[in-house]
């Protein structure tokens, strides 16, 4: 049978631009701009034809010689031709948009997953022998759109291939993962024993537990498996379902322990620590880590979030960021886009600037914060700040701020990278009083407005005269007060803020963040190129504590 003129022996005509497209995506290294590329393709159906082809002949080749002993016979020609044949293969009336056809890439997964899994026998046949057997499932592949795949690989013998002794998860699947240099490499259908860890820098990794659990690990991230129904997230993001109603699974952070009753949950662990919970269907557990037995235990249920700081505080969110988590490789696939309109490496980053406001050694003592040195990091240089009203507190740790003023570090941004500049934000007292984080020409610490790309946060956004009247947060593009963003977010008590200077392009932007949420952004004009210091300001009759500022910074690899 023939298909809108072609043969069915003979290759669609396409540029080689396509087959190339194709490539990267099959073996997983496709960047965006391949993917827009890709699209473009796919909106013509001759392209579509091609691309089903190649995915077919990728996957085939992956079952075929998956390290299958050699004294396996396979299927004969007769067998494949008599299975073929007794499927039907209708005409679909349309071809299917290119949208559906772009969940190749997840079928593709999945075939690479199986093949994983079985021990495929090899073939003892003739080339001309496989190249009609290959073509037999491309003209089923065309000609019945996705419900036509793969007919002929129903009559492939397959059977368990062995489990290792310690083995306590497998892969089930992965989607264009990048692993952290320096790190082992893992494969879809690959076992993982006891103390696996997965480090990724992007991508997404779904794992089954022998148990009954499953985990979709997003990069970047960090995971162990740290026992049979157990993992560990030291960073990154997960969601996590238990299929037994009766089995218990639980996922331990650097502060908590989250245990699933029957579940499904997910788990983000930012780069400090910090832990925040979302529970999805059921029941789970949350608690501190380290806590003796009879320790506060806090139960979420479906919709609730909860959230245990890096101090151990543990307590449920009421009004919690939005955040998307993963909850199948297969659903998310090639069509997942990195949300962030930035380019950002949470591993490749590199610490310039870090102050945790703590007290210690010899670097600084319990008092003033002018002169001092970033807790985090060494180096000459130090604070410049009001000489009195920024103190560090010496018992529950964080800078307690009482005075109105700025204090400043350093900093001269470069072109070409993307800086992260962040800071945990709890403005006690001072009504529609504010403090703040962001960049700034001149170190001025008797006044609170700073110059370029700052974000405020004040201690109330609720009106005294008019309860239902709000005054939101605010970000401004600069200089001082110029350039407000047209909305902003209502958020009070403890937050982390961030404001992303991305300078790799000619026109230098900033991007505004509470926790991971982007809540704005805006272009910088050229005075932003005289930025010399980042800043942290409080404005007058405002009581404040800092906590966790860091700086840090990205080069993007070139395009």
């Amino acid at each position: 049978m023939s298909h809108d003129g072609h043969s069915p022996c003979s290759m669609p005509p396409v540029d080689d631009e396509l087959f190339v497209l194709i490539g990267r995506l099959c073996d997983g290294v496709a960047t965006h701009e391949d993917c827009a590329r890709l699209d473009q393709h796919l909106a013509d159906h001759t392209a579509v034809e091609c691309y089903c082809a190649v995915l077919e002949l990728e996957a085939s080749l992956q079952w075929w010689w998956q390290a299958a002993p050699a004294e396996h016979s396979f299927p004969t020609l007769e067998e494949i031709v008599a299975t073929a044949a007794a499927v039907p293969q209708p005409m679909p009336a349309a071809p299917p948009s290119y949208t559906a056809w772009r969940r190749g890439a997840d079928w593709l997964a999945a075939a690479r997953s199986v093949a994983g899994r079985v021990e495929i026998e090899p073939l003892r046949l003739s080339a001309t022998v496989l190249l009609a057997a290959l073509t037999l499932g491309l003209v089923a592949a065309v000609n019945g759109g996705w419900g036509g795949w793969l007919p002929w690989m129903a009559v492939a013998r397959v059977k368990e291939s062995p489990r290792p002794a310690d083995a306590l998860a497998a892969i089930r699947a992965v989607d264009r993962v990048e692993w952290r240099e320096g790190t082992a490499a893992r494969a879809a259908s690959e076992w993982l024993p006891g103390g696996t860890r997965l480090d990724l820098v992007r991508g997404l990794v779904e794992i089954s537990y022998l148990t009954g659990a499953t985990v979709v690990l997003e990069g970047p991230a960090s995971f162990e498996i740290s026992g049979p129904g157990t993992g560990r997230l030291d960073r990154g993001r997960l969601t996590a379902t238990l299929h037994k109603p009766r089995a218990s699974f639980a996922i331990q952070t650097p502060t908590a322990v989250v245990t699933d009753r029957g579940t499904q949950f997910g788990v983000e662990v930012n780069e400090h620590g910090a832990t925040d919970v979302r529970v999805f269907q059921g029941l789970v557990e949350l608690a501190a880590a380290g806590l003796a037995d009879g320790s506060p235990v806090l139960q979420l249920a479906a919709g609730q979030a909860g959230e245990v700081d890096t101090h151990g505080h543990t307590a449920l969110v009421a009004a919690p960021a939005p955040k998307k988590f993963v909850t199948s490789v297969a659903v998310a696939g090639s069509r997942r886009r990195d949300p962030r309109p930035y380019a950002w490496d949470d591993f490749a980053a590199v610490t310039l600037l870090e102050d945790a406001f703590i007290v210690t050694g010899s670097a600084r003592q319990a008092g003033a914060l002018h002169g001092t040195t970033p807790s985090g990091r060494g180096g000459a240089e130090s604070w410049i700040a009001p000489s009195a009203g920024w103190q560090v507190d010496p018992v529950a740790g964080g800078l307690a701020v009482t005075a109105a003023g700025a204090a400043f570090l350093p900093f001269r941004p470069e072109p070409g990278f993307v800086y992260r500049l962040s800071v945990e934000l709890h403005v006690q007292s001072g009504g529609s009083g504010w403090a703040a984080v962001g960049f700034a020409e001149r170190p001025t610490v008797e006044a609170p407005t700073l110059d370029h790309a700052w974000m405020l946060q004040r201690h109330s956004t609720t009106l005294q005269s008019h309860r239902s009247a709000r005054i939101p947060n605010a970000a401004f593009a600069g200089p001082g007060e110029q350039g407000r963003l047209p909305s902003g977010d209502v958020l009070t008590g403890p937050q982390v803020r961030s404001v992303v200077l991305d300078t790799t392009g000619p026109q230098w932007r900033a991007f505004f963040l509470v926790g991971d949420t982007l809540v704005g952004d805006c272009r910088i004009d050229g005075r932003g190129r005289s930025i010399r210091y980042v800043g942290l300001s409080v404005f007058a009759d405002t009581t404040a504590t800092l906590r966790n500022f860091s700086l840090k910074s990205f080069r993007p690899l070139s395009p």
